[in-house]
């Protein structure tokens, strides 16, 4: 299944022409879609594999960059790439109205020592956060939004601020947000119309504190022209709260909120995602529902109009249902984009491995029977000190909705409104929407745990050690090969001593992770590729598998250009 891409507004990247509700755009990269972000003039597409993709003028091009890209900010035209090892590339000098310059590292003395966790951008600055706490800009200055009393113009990185946890901007705003380790708010920028949350302060402000800011986490804070959103989350649920121009700020109100204020008309709502354009917002619920509010000039709503609206209305979907595994938002100038990823081939897996009660190795009582679930698993996901309470939890429900819980730790399936009402008015069940890992980085951990390794793949030239439950999983041939008895120690090796090394090792982590870890580019040749197809068939990879062939293929040829 492909990862998807809607769209709608005005025309930009993908369409010549605007959309007043959401179309579907063709997006045919086998490696889908990790993050979209979207300026005035380009689109940033993150894939899985960490390769990045620019969109403009209806034009594709792969971004050219050595290292696996984890993060992208667009600025009104410029964008800022950060890589796995935290260095930062840019398309040029931000600060310029336009910029087609080629991308580029940013090699600065200040931030060379420096690991760069996070880049933002607004109009034509940006904003740098390193793992030790410091902040660091460059771009226009023009209303003073680093907070410091420098030039106009700093055409390399200045440090604005250190001991800071996290930052925030807008890709249409003139200020810079900082929260800072003791969890206090300060902004810097242009104050339009209360756009700031700080009450009748006019103009500049600088390093100005936030007060009355909600009670909670903040997770996100995105400016737009005149109004600014917050997200927040408190007691495991997310809320938003918004402040600036009445027309933009989602209240629904008929005057200019100076203070960021609880929307409530979405306060049923747990919100996962929000993003804001000049004059926009758009907000994503974990029930996978749209809303938006905001100008709608160049229908950037996706209402079917031209109408705006002052606070949200829930925009339809048909194909935004549960067995979605994850969608996110993201607001351009005046348009916008929703892309998700259908369930992976290692999510349908697990829940078709879920399904199969012979496989699992702990039996809970629900209240008219029983679920089965795999321990290894369920360490992983949600700890082992938290077992005992998912017991507790699920001997509470019926099968249905326990085995409908058990979806959600593993692959991130949404609880509907009803059973995640449920949840919440029974004890100790904070942890289950304190899930921080998705099913791919709990099996990294998994891959990782020698210990509890109970299988062994025979080579050549060494024995791999694997999980039973990753093959029962995976592949058809240990399907049937186990049977009923995945914990029986008696099925303890495998000899593949024909196959490569090298290929098995690429396969097995492959069952594991979904992917090919570049750690293994270099040796990738015609002979561990025809390797590769013998292990495949020898497996038995289940049909839905992504075509691992054609993957390898690719990264094989990739490597044999830059030789040449």
């Amino acid at each position: 299944m492909q990862d998807e891409v809607w769209f709608w507004g005005s025309p930009q990247g993908f369409s010549s022409n605007g959309a007043l509700t959401p179309k579907k755009v063709f997006y045919s990269h086998e490696f889908g879609v990790q993050s979209l972000s979207s300026g005035n003039n380009n689109i940033i597409i993150i894939q899985k594999n960490g390769k990045a993709l620019q969109i403009k003028n209806q034009k594709e091009e792969e971004i050219q960059i050595d290292c696996k890209i984890i993060m992208a900010s667009v600025s009104y035209n410029g964008y800022l790439l950060l890589t796995e090892n935290g260095e930062v590339y840019s398309n040029g000098n931000l600060q310029d109205e336009e910029s087609n310059e080629k991308v580029k590292k940013i090699f600065d003395p200040k931030i060379q020592k420096e690991k760069i966790i996070k880049v933002v951008c607004g109009v034509y600055q940006t904003y740098m956060l390193s793992e030790n706490g410091n902040v660091y800009g460059y771009g226009r200055n023009s209303q003073h939004q680093f907070g410091l009393d420098k030039p106009s113009v700093c055409n390399s990185p200045v440090l604005i601020k250190s001991d800071v946890k996290n930052i925030f901007a807008g890709n249409y705003a003139y200020c810079l947000w900082m929260l800072m380790n003791n969890n206090k708010l300060f902004v810097s920028g242009f104050n339009r119309t209360f756009s700031l949350g700080i009450g009748d302060i006019k103009d500049e402000v600088f390093n100005h504190p936030v007060e009355n800011i909600p009670k909670g986490e903040i997770i996100k804070i995105i400016t737009g022209f005149e109004q600014s959103i917050m997200l927040v989350k408190n007691n495991g649920k997310s809320q938003i709260y918004g402040c600036g121009d009445y027309a933009f700020n989602g209240l629904g109100l008929d005057t200019h909120q100076k203070f960021f204020a609880h929307i409530d008309s979405l306060q049923d709502e747990d919100i996962i995602d929000v993003d804001s354009g000049c004059f926009h917002t758009l907000v994503l619920t974990r029930s996978n529902k749209l809303f938006v509010f905001g100008i709608n000039s160049s229908g950037q709503l996706g209402s079917n109009n031209y109408d705006s609206a002052t606070k949200p209305i829930q925009i339809h979907i048909p194909e935004l249902v549960h067995e979605l595994q994850y969608c996110r938002v993201s607001a351009g100038a005046f348009n916008s984009f929703l892309y998700f990823s259908s369930s992976s081939s290692l999510d349908l897996d697990l829940l078709n491995f879920l399904d199969n009660q012979e496989a699992c190795d702990i039996q809970i009582n629900t209240i008219d029977g029983k679920i089965g679930c795999h321990y290894l698993l369920l360490k992983h996901v949600i700890g082992e000190n938290n077992i005992s309470n998912l017991k507790q939890v699920l001997n509470q429900l019926n099968t249905q909705e326990a085995m409908n819980v058990l979806k959600y730790l593993y692959a991130k399936i949404y609880l509907n409104e009803d059973l995640q009402e449920k949840l919440r008015k029974l004890e100790m069940t904070d942890f289950l929407f304190d899930v921080k890992f998705s099913l791919k980085e709990n099996f990294l951990k998994m891959r990782n745990d020698e210990e509890s390794k109970d299988f062994i793949i025979k080579s050549d030239s060494e024995n791999i050690k694997v999980h039973k439950l990753v093959l029962w999983a995976r592949s058809e041939l240990f399907r049937g090969m186990f049977l009923s008895v995945i914990n029986d120690d008696s099925n303890q090796v495998s000899d593949y001593s024909g196959l490569s090394l090298i290929s098995l090792k690429i396969l097995i982590d492959y069952l594991y992770l979904d992917e090919i870890e570049e750690k293994y580019y270099q040796f990738i040749n015609e002979n561990v590729i025809e390797d590769l197809s013998k292990a495949m068939d020898y497996f038995q990879l289940n049909e839905n598998e992504p075509n691992l062939e054609t993957k390898v293929n690719k990264i094989f040829l990739e490597q044999k250009q830059k030789q040449n």
